[in-house]
């Protein structure tokens, strides 16, 4: 009973209602259940939320697990969440009548379909896993009310959407003005340098879809992997790319 006119005091004492503490309360619990889920998260943009605003970020989320070429989004289909890489590698990518090109590939931890969040009401794009994939969606229309509630938040969003897509435009600019041993070149220094991080690997698309990131035939391709490992640039084996010299490599991505 003490601790109960205790409570009741320091209630009215700071105009704070029940209600109040019973939401609060709940926002906590969500937020708690949620901190293992968005650590990577917070270390992009959403550490300028709110306890209040995060409980409603986390409230509108939901962790998917991909399997290996399913697809993530379709092009022309309603665009409803904002997609958060969390494990595994996806390729984003334009589907045409005659052949697909292929934007871009991610590794986590990255948000990805931004370039829909003030366009159209549908996806200008395709989403799908290269691998086994953990994907979070993001309620669009709630991801959007963050950016009108927090303007700190909104700022960073709107940078970092303007970052991804002058990074998608430089790159198909420079790539299409450069020759088929060029652009060879600068697809295996990609997987090199921004997914890898090591000179062997092994490639996660096909000769087909590496040649729709090159913005080549499929055959021109092959040609300049072949010439490639007749030159000791590389090493082929299936998938299997070892680079034997990246700085020869780097010399005809930037000059062919």
């Amino acid at each position: 009973m003490c601790v109960y006119f205790i409570t009741v005091k320091n209630l009215l004492k700071n105009r704070i209602s029940i209600k109040e503490i019973i939401i609060f309360d709940a926002m906590k619990q969500i937020i708690n259940r949620s901190n293992s889920l968005i650590n990577n998260e917070m270390n992009l943009f959403l550490s300028h939320l709110t306890e209040e605003e995060l409980g409603i970020y986390c409230k509108h989320r939901v962790e998917l697990k991909f399997k290996k070429g399913q697809d993530i989004c379709k092009q022309g289909s309603f665009a409803n969440h904002v997609f958060y890489l969390k494990e595994g590698l996806v390729k984003l990518y334009t589907e045409g009548d005659k052949k697909n090109i292929i934007l871009s590939v991610y590794k986590p931890p990255v948000y990805v379909g931004l370039l829909s969040l003030f366009g159209e009401n549908f996806y200008q794009f395709s989403l799908s896993a290269l691998e086994d994939s953990k994907v979070c969606l993001i309620e669009l229309d709630w991801f959007k009310k963050l950016i009108t509630l927090n303007g700190n938040f909104g700022l960073e969003v709107i940078t970092y959407l303007s970052q991804s897509a002058n990074y998608i435009l430089h790159n198909k600019i420079k790539m299409g003005q450069k020759q088929m041993r060029g652009k060879v070149a600068s697809v295996v220094l990609f997987f090199y340098r921004n997914i890898f991080e090591k000179l062997d690997f092994t490639l996660p698309i096909t000769r087909k879809e590496m040649a729709e990131f090159a913005g080549l035939s499929t055959e021109n391709l092959i040609t300049a992997l072949s010439e490639f490992r007749k030159d000791k640039l590389i090493e082929v084996d299936g998938k299997k790319i070892n680079i034997l010299n990246a700085a020869g490599l780097e010399e005809i991505s930037n000059h062919y």
